[in-house]
């Protein structure tokens, strides 16, 4: 094993080296690595008397004498990456490594039809399975909006008043557009068709609808050819360049292939060409012809072929390679051109090259960018990004950061906490902090940022990822050989936490920021604070944010920091920053808005300056025209009535049944979606896909990538990305959001268990491959002149298996399930299914056990317990989570042995309970897959007894044990000191040892004679501290807030075991 101890000479010798030396010093014997570090002057031992306080430094530094496995070495540009990204520093940052692949497809639509159905239908789905099961992609075919149609106000002004000298009627450019001086420069913006036409999108009346269609397509054509003409007359007057010209003349299509292809990085890494040449294509059929080939006046426009021409044969060959190319030539069939049946075999070839090409891209991507594929590079790197995009939309402030400087250069050894209410801007705050630090320190000190937004990421969700992704930071930054060396025992892993930060320097000091400790999970006793540091080392700053009343982390933070200086609170931004803050966004944006609207929005602000209203009031106004009527510029005096404004003007945008069904699924999830569930989700629920195709009828019955695109592009900022069970998810990023969402969606509980069932069948794989059936509304068969009743169609959803197993013999567990599935079928009301698929199944329970922590798994019964009514049904839930709770040390260390746990625990209990006797036969059958051993009886403690909890930590006798006031905590001593957590049987803090295995190091600093057991115990009334003495006399006094304890060897003492009791009284312990 390896070993460490702590010397002050040591430590002293190291700091005053540079940090590029700074390396541990090594041993010859036994492969031992001595780490030094500086302990504080106050933890020194008094050489006048017989006390001694540590902080658990000289403890052991627990590492793996395994061999470790030496990493490719990194080229020295990607080597500078990972040090800068490690040490915290914003400059230059590398885009985080994506989880999801998207592929944009760029074609006129009506030409197209069959191979974009063929896509949609058959390779689609392949790519997403394909990029989920092989790499853990998600995957999602997409589009984006054609950029809203507006001219520089000076250039068409300069084209009209060329139009007008020409003696051309300028009217229909006066009706169509309207001067926006809100915008910085001002613009010329083509109005909205229904804003005129106003039965342009009159579904209903199809007469009406097509009149004004009809009148939209020749305005269009009359302003496109005006426009043209005015663009190509100042072009020859040398009045526009040909670029600005060439705008005017340039198709959706091209301007999509502009962007994608000819002015994309490394195009050839990510773009594919399809040209498809049709011979014999018959003009008499002019409708029909016209889909494919532009025509005019009855001919082929000669104008239009030159310019396709020059794209497809000249500037994109000129920019992709030809292997990127592929061109194919077909014939002309029948009244439709192209047919299914007649061209099955050209299909079919384009489908699989498009597959193949599409795969061998994602490989190549994905081995490219393996080097940077490193789980800690990862992780910060995500975090440094978020915090920069946040601080750049940071304004003002100015007393806070301050205050945040003079701490960041002042002497305190506290951390500083900022508080605040929801909204308030705490996360923008941080973010700014951990950018402005830098500047703050002079040219001799370089800084290392450790920056972390909790919740956003399973390994700043969790404590336990969280620390050990802190301490490899850390380890990194200062003593590489420190590197993968954080313990896995929690206790330890603590304790590993506040020493390694000794490793700052003067040189390189260390600034911890921590945003949001309330969105940490409470798994293993992460809101009880055992691992926040109450003191730091010298060099080190800590910041942490949270919001008072949101969990139990904040009535524990005041018992661990008592000192009210420490506590900054973030207020509303006031009135006239809120202002600011607005104008500030707006001219970023270029735009600006008029007297009027200013006193709008500055009677908004006299109601609300939460910086999260504030963002809502720029998100509206940001969309204010000029010419916008009084009644179309309303801003309302709350949070909850701006959010619920929010909400309406996104459904009467994007329809309402889409948008409350989208977000309702985002707003019920346990830990959000993501992009490709949302589609799935809307895909299979078909009253959203009746009101999307009242008019149509698709050939795959799916929702249309792009109506969720452009629901998600109405809704910046308030959808968060963040990592959950392996993939990225949606969720609200303020809670503000959720609860509005909660109040407007559901406030038909019918509605909530309806979602909460189609999210359950969804994980469950119901529709997976299977096709399902759709009723046909009564319009639709009107319209359409379908008989049938009902129909079905393969959604193109995926299967849903607990553990995904490729080809090569690899298994990867479908976690998203594993996390979501029991949680919506328990709110469905879907009990028999939660029992049968999740609870008393042996394959879901493995798979969960084996991919998260157990606690996890203890917590849906939990939850089950809590929502259930049958008594029988709550007596077996009860029975199995209970063997799991006593077999908890075994299965959090090794999940295989779950099947012999469970059959040497439960057996005898099979007679009287069915689905416990089904839980055991599923064991039994399945559990030697996993491991050979199977109980032919009962063997262990059976459930139901007095016996809750096995706590199996003690090596030795346990001779004392006591309950805190609020009886969560049970403190017990044997050869060590030992917290748990009564509510799970956890043990939850650091352990306190006097034992020969751990009390070496402590032995050769202190008293080298110590040795023995505990047989006494007290604990303070105010539950800070436990005393406890040993046989040898010796007292230990170890605060259960911070983990530090005192030893104490009173001198009157000679013989062992003369001490009777020990106990507290007021300020003093009596023994």
């Amino acid at each position: 094993m390896y070993s460490s101890s702590i010397s002050k000479a040591d430590a002293i010798r190291k700091r005053s080296k540079s940090t590029s030396n700074s390396q541990l010093t090594r041993s010859s014997k036994k492969s031992s690595i001595e780490s030094k570090f500086l302990l504080p002057h106050n933890l020194q031992k008094n050489q006048n008397g017989n006390s001694k306080s540590t902080t658990g430094l000289d403890l052991l530094l627990g590492q793996s004498n395994e061999q470790k496995a030496v990493p490719e070495k990194r080229d020295a540009i990607t080597q500078d990456t990972f040090d800068r990204v490690f040490a915290g520093k914003f400059a230059n940052l590398p885009k985080p490594q994506s989880k999801l692949v998207r592929v944009f497809t760029s074609s006129t639509f009506t030409d197209t039809t069959v191979e974009r159905n063929a896509l949609m239908e058959d390779i689609y789905p392949k790519l997403k399975e394909y990029c989920r099961e092989t790499y853990g992609l998600d995957f999602q075919k997409y589009g984006y909006r054609p950029i809203p149609s507006e001219i520089l106000s000076t250039e068409l002004e300069l084209l009209k008043r060329t139009l007008r000298e020409e003696h051309e009627d300028i009217s229909l450019l006066d009706s169509w557009y309207i001067e926006d001086t809100n915008s910085v420069p001002p613009m010329f913006v083509l109005q909205q068709i229904s804003s005129i036409l106003v039965n342009f999108n009159n579904k209903r009346i199809p007469k009406l609808q097509e009149q004004d269609a009809k009148q939209w397509w020749e305005c269009e054509a009359k302003m496109q050819q005006m426009l043209r003409k005015g663009a190509r007359s100042c072009y020859e007057k040398g009045l526009l360049d040909h670029e600005a010209m060439h705008n005017y003349f340039m198709s959706v299509t091209e301007r999509e292939v502009v962007h994608g292809i000819l002015k994309a990085k490394n195009p050839n890494e990510h773009c594919l060409c399809y040209i498809r040449h049709i011979n014999n294509i018959a003009l008499s059929q002019m409708k029909t012809a016209s889909k494919f080939v532009d025509i005019a006046h009855n001919h082929v426009n000669s104008e239009a072929q030159k310019l396709l021409a020059n794209l497809r044969d000249e500037r994109v060959p000129a920019k992709l390679a030809m292997q990127n190319i592929r061109r194919s030539t077909v014939e002309w069939v029948g009244r439709d051109g192209i047919d299914v049946q007649y061209h099955a075999e050209y299909i079919r070839q384009f489908c699989t090259d498009f597959y193949n090409s599409i795969t061998t891209m994602v490989d190549n991507a994905m081995a490219k960018h393996e080097k940077y594929r490193d789980q800690l590079f990862t992780e910060v790197l995500t975090h440094l990004t978020t915090g920069s995009t946040v601080s750049d939309m940071f304004f003002g402030r100015d007393e806070q950061l301050n205050c945040a400087k003079q701490y960041v250069l002042g002497n305190s050894n506290l951390p500083i906490i900022l508080q605040g209410e929801n909204g308030c801007g705490k996360t923008s705050l941080m973010a700014k902090i951990a950018k402005e630090i830098r500047n703050w320190y002079d040219n001799t000190c370089e800084p290392v940022v450790l920056l972390r937004f909790l919740g956003t990421s399973p390994d700043s969700s969790n404590i336990a990822p969280l620390l050990t992704s802190v301490c490899n930071q850390i380890a990194l930054n200062y003593d590489e050989s420190l590197n993968n060396s954080a313990p896995t025992e929690l206790s330890k892993l603590f304790q590993h936490f506040k020493k390694i930060t000794y490793l700052a320097t003067r040189e390189r000091p260390l600034v911890i920021i921590f945003d949001s400790l309330d969105l940490l999970s409470t798994i293993d006793g992460a809101h009880e604070l055992l691992w926040f540091p109450p003191s730091l080392p010298p060099f080190v700053k800590l910041f942490a944010s949270l919001t008072p009343g949101a969990s139990l982390i904040y009535s524990k933070m005041l018992r661990l920091i008592e000192d009210k200086r420490q506590y900054l609170t973030v207020p509303s931004l006031g009135k006239e920053l809120g202002n600011d803050v607005v104008k500030k966004w707006l001219s970023d944006k270029g735009r600006t808005l008029s007297e009027r609207q200013w006193n709008t929005v500055s009677k908004a602000l006299d109601k609300c300056t939460l910086p999260l209203f504030v963002k809502l009031i720029f998100a509206a106004v940001a969309r204010w025209k000029s010419y916008s009527r009084p009644q179309e510029t309303v801003l309302f005096s709350s949070l909850q009535e701006s959010i619920n404004v929010l909400f309406h003007r996104t459904e009467s945008q994007h329809g309402k049944l889409l948008v409350s069904h989208a977000l309702s699924y985002i707003s019920a999830a346990r830990s959000g979606i993501s992009d490709s569930e949302v589609e799935d989700l809307i895909s299979l629920d078909d009253k959203v896909l009746d009101d999307i195709y009242q008019y149509h009828l698709p050939p795959v019955r799916r929702i249309p990538p792009l109506l969720w695109s452009r629901i998600r592009s109405d809704l910046p900022g308030y959808l968060s990305e963040r990592a959950a069970d392996g993939v990225i998810v949606l969720n609200w990023y303020h809670q503000q959001f959720r609860q509005v969402a909660i109040e407007r969606y559901f406030k038909n509980v019918n509605h909530l268990e309806t979602c909460h069932s189609a999210m359950a069948e969804y994980f469950l794989g119901v529709w997976g491959g299977v096709p399902k059936p759709y009723q046909y509304t009564e319009m639709q068969k009107q319209r359409f002149g379908v008989t049938e009743n009902e129909g079905l169609a393969d959604r193109k959803v995926p299967k849903q298996p607990n553990v995904f197993s490729s080809k090569d013999g690899n298994h990867r567990y479908n976690t998203r399930k594993l996390s979501e599935l029991p949680f919506h079928l328990l709110r469905s009301g879907r009990v028999d299914e939660l029992l049968s698929l999740c609870l008393f199944d042996y394959e879901f329970l493995h798979a969960k056990v084996s991919s998260f922590p157990l606690q996890s798994l203890i917590a849906d019964y939990e939850d089950a317990i809590q929502n259930v009514r049958d008594v029988e049904i709550l007596r077996q839930l009860t029975l199995a989570v209970d063997a799991l709770r006593l077999s908890a040390s075994i299965l959090s260390r090794n999940p295989s042995m779950l099947a012999f746990e469970l059959l040497g625990r439960l057996l005898p209990l099979v007679a009287t309970n069915k689905h416990v006797s089904k839980l055991l036969i599923k064991c039994d059958r399945e559990g030697p897959q996993h491991n050979a051993f199977v109980p032919a009886h009962h063997c262990f403690h059976a459930p139901g007894g007095p016996l809750k909890f096995s706590l199996e930590e003690h090596q030795f006798a346990v001779f004392g044990m006591q309950l805190t006031s609020d009886r969560k905590l049970l403190v017990s001593t044997s050869t060590q000191i030992i917290v748990w957590d009564v509510a799970t049987g956890s043990q939850i803090l650091l352990k306190f040892s006097i034992l020969r295995r751990i009390l070496g190091d402590i032995a050769r600093v202190v008293n080298p004679n110590i040795d023995g057991v505990f047989f006494g115990l007290a604990v303070s009334e105010n539950d800070k501290f436990a005393a406890a003495y040993t046989n040898n006399n010796q007292v230990i006094v170890a605060s259960l807030v911070t983990g530090e304890f005192t030893a104490i060897d009173p001198e009157p003492f000679v013989t062992q075991m003369e001490l009777q009791a020990v106990d507290f009284k007021t300020k003093f312990i009596c023994f």
